[in-house]
């Protein structure tokens, strides 16, 4: 791969030609702490902190608790293209030549080198990128709900969302409260007939209140909040844990009751 190419069009899609190469470093050697960026780098530590953050900003790199303390992971190079959305037009040629840019910074990422992962996501932005991640899923995404996320980020970015859903065979399995603001919202949004990927069944909110969005799908549980434009959300990556909550999980969904009881 020639690097000196990628690293042009990683600053033509905004970062320096420092970050440049730390975030290809990260993506080529996996999950990696300060110490080691600027050793491989040749970049003094105190300008990596700066970097990491700027990198952190912009969702291209997340950061792990893990048992070595904070290390930094690449997010999906997928996430450029919701960058180049927001500056299509100024930045049109870009465009063009993202697709195979994507494809050599793909070729790049390892796997995950850590049993359990944590990652944060802060910002509008941040829980786009974690919506975003559940498209990795391999079937199924589980779900809890308190709906209305196109009015939190945008109808356009949660069109593109279902479409995804849909092109990737993607069932959504969500279990949602009897409220009266969700189930005014899931009749205003989706009559006269749901989705055929999306399967909603509902739970009496005296009963269990769900206050937040949770996904569980492969080996991750994603739990996400953006009342009051609070916009927050975290990533667990733990077989373990996955396997307990989708056990609980399947409980709830038996007990719960198809959505024709309601709409």
């Amino acid at each position: 791969m020639d690097q000196t190419k990628t690293l042009i069009q990683l600053q033509e899609l905004g970062l320096t030609a420092k970050e440049s190469c730390v975030y290809l470093s990260i993506l080529e050697h996996g999950p990696l702490s300060t110490t080691q960026l600027s050793r491989l780098t040749k970049i003094p530590k105190t300008n990596i902190y700066r970097m990491t953050e700027n990198l952190l900003i912009q969702n291209l790199v997340n950061k792990i608790i893990g048992p070595r303390g904070v290390l930094f992971e690449a997010t999906s190079p997928d996430y450029f293209k919701t960058l180049i959305d927001d500056k299509i037009n100024k930045l049109s040629h870009i465009q063009e030549s993202l697709p195979p840019l994507l494809g050599e910074l793909k070729a790049l990422q390892n796997n995950p080198k850590y049993k359990t992962n944590v990652r944060f996501y802060e910002g509008l932005d941040g829980i786009k990128q974690l919506i975003w991640n559940s498209l990795e899923a391999d079937t199924i995404i589980y779900g809890y709900s308190t709906l209305g996320r196109a009015i939190a980020l945008g109808n356009d970015f949660e069109e593109r969302v279902e479409r995804e859903y849909k092109v990737r065979k993607i069932t959504d399995r969500i279990i949602i409260n009897d409220s009266k603001d969700t189930l005014a919202y899931l009749a205003r949004a989706h009559k006269p007939s749901l989705h055929g990927n999306i399967n909603i069944r509902i739970f009496p909110e005296e009963d269990f209140y769900i206050s937040n969005d949770i996904m569980i799908y492969n080996n991750i549980l994603s739990v996400s909040t953006w009342k009051d434009k609070n916009y927050f959300g975290f990533e667990i990556e733990n077989a373990e844990v996955v396997k307990t909550q989708k056990s609980m999980y399947n409980i709830m969904w038996k007990a719960a009751k198809p959505l024709n009881k309601y709409v």
